[in-house]
């Protein structure tokens, strides 16, 4: 038999004590789990880390006795937010992760800043150290198209390494290995390496890496509103297996070989959903190579020569200009510089919208976008996207795409001053190309159509007439 007791004022008055009471372990547990800890270069005060003037030094922050996997007061735990203070000049390793619901948060306080004469380690460092968030305390949009510089506050630097410097050494900002669920935002990272164009072999300094070195793979990877310049490469990510969800957003990259780059490990890697978008990505002219032209500026590249990336998405970015210098009368000047965006081989399901590109005649030698896929990958469009150069002869190309057992769509675009389409490479391809404007490219060399790898120009009555 199943009683039902009668809800009397009593025991309504019991049974919300029952839950206050409840509530105050919740409230004090949700206490344990969220405590501030601040860290200098060397210690401060009485060393409590309880505020800047009694913050801990680097080497707290870096003996993992000092953390904990689960909440302990005075320890640096799940939920905790660890404040930088002042300059410092030691590398952080982090020792521990966070958890899904209570992120490790390294905030750069007011002012504060990390400052090297280079970084061979990385600034900060983390392997296999989950849900953590580095942030650089802006106070507002930084990076991208719309951001404001004024408004950074942490900085990582290096102070003197580069090509005419004291050192020519690897350096990192962010330097993560197989890290799920890893945060870069708000900082302002500069001179990794200061390279001076000419002819030196030095691929040193990125700004944020992630690798995925022994393929245990990567989930949910975001770097945004950053400024990086002078690196190598800006921001690095790769693949190994079962990886997704990459974002790198409102971000400002120059001086740099690759703003963004993001390739696969091997036959193996796998690669979901990357979203590439509201970046400012300009001049490259700093790497070319003008010996070996070993250097192939790209604003964004993105290849899976041997694995496979899919669900790709890049839009809004502005990009541009000076990708190469030219007239300068060196061999293969216009060589430094492949494309604004360039993806390759292994990769599905692409849409590349709203972008701006422009030059003022330093164009690549490909394309502002490059797109080659491999054969049995399928699926890319290139919609509402502008192409402008405004250097003279309206030479150079806006679009170049082809080869494999692909269909390719372009549609809405504007292109000025360059040719709009250099389609070539393969037979088995689809090119589905209408409802675009060009004008001011060079007269006879409006578009380019050709099976295999000469080019061979439309004017714009011939390129209608094909249908």
């Amino acid at each position: 038999m199943i009683r039902f007791f009668p809800l009397r004022p009593s025991n309504v008055r019991r049974a919300f004590a029952g839950l206050s009471i409840l509530a105050c372990f919740a409230a004090f547990a949700s206490t344990l789990r969220a405590e501030d800890i601040y860290i200098a270069q060397t210690a401060q005060g009485s060393d409590s880390g309880v505020d800047a003037a009694n913050a801990h030094s680097v080497d707290f922050f870096n003996t993992l006795a000092n953390w904990t996997a689960t909440k302990t007061v005075g320890k640096i735990g799940p939920g905790d937010t660890v404040h930088l203070v002042g300059t410092i000049s030691t590398g952080l390793v982090v020792q521990r992760s966070g958890t899904p619901d209570a992120t490790i948060t390294i905030l750069f306080d007011p002012g504060a800043k990390m400052s090297a004469p280079y970084w061979p380690s990385g600034a900060i460092s983390l392997t296999m150290k989950h849900y953590i968030t580095i942030d650089g305390g802006a106070t507002g949009i930084i990076g991208g198209p719309q951001g404001n510089p004024s408004l950074a506050n942490g900085i990582i630097e290096c102070t003197d390494n580069g090509t005419e410097l004291t050192h020519q050494k690897g350096s990192t900002a962010v330097k993560a290995t197989e890290s799920k669920y890893l945060t870069v935002k708000g900082l302002l990272i500069e001179n990794m390496y200061v390279r001076t164009r000419g002819g030196e072999q030095n691929d040193y300094g990125s700004g944020v890496t992630n690798a995925d070195v022994n393929g245990n793979g990567i989930t949910h990877y975001l770097v945004t509103n950053c400024i990086i310049h002078d690196a190598y490469i800006g921001v690095n990510s790769d693949y190994g297996s079962a990886c997704d969800t990459y974002e790198f957003s409102f971000l400002t990259v120059y001086n740099c070989n690759w703003g963004i780059k993001n390739s696969d490990r091997n036959a193996s890697a796998t690669m979901t959903g990357l979203s590439i978008h509201d970046n400012y990505l300009h001049d490259w002219i700093n790497w070319d190579d003008t010996s070996n032209n070993s250097w192939h500026h790209n604003g964004i590249f993105v290849y899976a020569n041997n694995g496979s990336c899919s669900n790709i998405t890049v839009f809004n970015n502005l990009v541009g200009p000076n990708y190469t210098l030219v007239n300068s009368g060196e061999k293969s000047q216009a060589n430094h510089s492949t494309s604004g965006v360039y993806l390759n081989t292994n990769i599905d399901d692409v849409i590349i919208y709203n972008n701006i590109f422009f030059s003022d005649g330093s164009m690549p030698s490909n394309g502002f976008i490059t797109v080659a896929v491999a054969p049995g990958h399928t699926g890319l469009g290139i919609y509402n996207n502008t192409f402008y150069n405004s250097g003279p002869g309206g030479w150079g190309r806006a679009i170049v795409a082809g080869s494999g057992i692909a269909t390719y769509i372009v549609k809405n675009n504007i292109f000025a001053g360059c040719t709009g389409v250099y389609f070539n490479y393969a037979s088995t391809s689809t090119l589905i190309s209408d409802y675009n404007l060009l004008f001011g490219a060079r007269p006879g060399h409006e578009m380019s159509y050709s099976i295999g790898s000469n080019e061979n120009p439309y004017s714009w009555s011939q390129w209608q007439a094909m249908g």
